[in-house]
Order: C-alpha cells, then structure tokens, then sequence
C-alpha cells in the first residue's frame, strides 16, 4: 500500500443485516488468485476511506445533520467479508459481460440480490 494511501482519513464500516453491499474480488480464468491477506487489508482500507469520504459528504451536503454509512456484509468477528471469484474471462479478454454473468451465477444477479 502506497503511503499516500494510509494517511488518507478513515472511518468504520457499518457491519449490517439486509441490504447491506457485498464485497467482491474477482480474477480472470488465466490469472492466480492473488488475494492474500495484504490484498484484504488493502481493500479494507480502501473502504474505510471512502465510508469517510461518504459521511463527509453527507455531513456538508447536510450542514452537519445527517452522516451516512456504508452498509457492508461482515465476518461474524465484524470485519469485513470480502468473497473471491474466479471468472470465466480471460486477462486478454477483459469482457464485462461475461464478467456480469458470472456474477449471476454465483448468486449476485441484483443490485438488490442481497436484500
């Protein structure tokens, strides 16, 4: 992780029931799995920044009454839960489609697929 990336501001994730967003890494086919605990801290961190970024926002938007939160599924321990997946596509033919599609097989089919 850069330095410039843990001196950003951080803020807590909000572990919640239903909706709440699903994390996901997704590797193509013909590439190694490379998520590590490195790769989960690095994601971790990056979501703690933008849950700070969202409640400033909010906060501004707001003149101060109303702070927002990232709602996201977490481990029973309360960190977060980060889910890998293979994809069928391949590095050469990054194809979003097949990438969506893949996501609807493994059960993320909605924006709303977890509520």
């Amino acid at each position: 992780m850069a330095a410039a990336d843990a001196a950003l501001p951080e803020r807590g994730l909000n572990c919640a029931d239903r909706p709440r967003m699903e994390v996901l890494y997704v590797h193509p086919s013909d590439r190694p799995n490379r998520f590590s605990r490195s790769m989960y801290q690095r994601i971790r961190t990056y979501m703690r920044q933008m849950s700070y970024r969202l409640n400033a926002d909010a906060l501004t938007s707001s003149q101060g009454r109303v702070g927002a939160d990232y709602r996201v599924r977490c481990k029973p321990s309360g960190l977060i839960d980060i889910r890998v997946l293979e994809s069928t596509t391949t590095a050469a033919r990054d194809d979003w489609s097949v990438i969506q599609g893949d996501l609807k097989r493994a059960g993320h089919d909605s924006p709303r697929a977890s509520i």
